[in-house]
């Protein structure tokens, strides 16, 4: 029987794989079909009741290949939403910080922008996740920093993962540390992850 650290190193290599895999796929879109991705991930996010219901929601600031997330975060804060974003710190630690306007960010080391201060969150009703991709059952492909999956261990929440289409695979190795996706969308409705499987 495979020992656990053996199980951890299977899974984080094919990770890796899957990574490049996905990022070589993601440089193919053009940038007319991730804008229009784009487009319809966000009326996705902003028509479904999870949203409609949140007071609170925590939302990553789109970088690269990722969709775009500026239009859904300035409507969230003209609905009087208490808009969150992400502020990292030493790894795998990241703060959720109140955004109040989007034109005060700076960059860090990621080259991610982010508020340099602001209130953190005591509460959030939804967090908006991102991805290289996710499969149905709500397994994520992340960057592999593991910032999102300590934030959620200790910050649970509803939780929504943005993918374009052609990203989403039909399965994604997880550990035992790894946090499954309550929904995702890629523009096709708001769909509930099978966290069973």
């Amino acid at each position: 029987m495979r020992d656990v650290q053996t199980m951890k190193e299977e899974i984080a290599f094919a990770k890796r794989a899957l990574r490049e895999q996905v990022r070589r796929r993601a440089a193919a879109m053009s940038a007319q079909e991730a804008a229009d991705s784009s487009g319809r991930i966000a009326r996705d996010v902003l028509s479904s009741p999870w949203y409609r219901e949140a007071r609170s929601v925590f939302l990553y600031i789109s970088v690269g290949n990722e969709p775009d997330t500026r239009f859904i975060l300035r409507q969230a804060m003209e609905d009087g939403k208490e808009v969150y974003v992400p502020r990292c710190r030493e790894k795998p630690v990241m703060d959720a910080v109140r955004l109040t306007q989007l034109d005060a960010l700076r960059s860090n080391q990621y080259g991610i922008p982010e508020p340099e201060d602001g209130e953190t969150a005591e509460r959030i009703d939804l967090t908006i996740v991102p991805c290289l991709s996710i499969s149905p059952a709500g397994d994520r492909l992340g960057h592999g920093g593991g910032y999102y999956d300590a934030f959620l261990q200790t910050h649970p929440c509803r939780t929504l993962c943005l993918c374009h289409r052609a990203l989403v695979l039909e399965d994604i190795p997880h550990g035992e540390e790894d946090v499954r996706m309550d929904a995702l969308t890629f523009g096709e409705g708001i769909i509930l992850c099978r966290k069973g499987c």
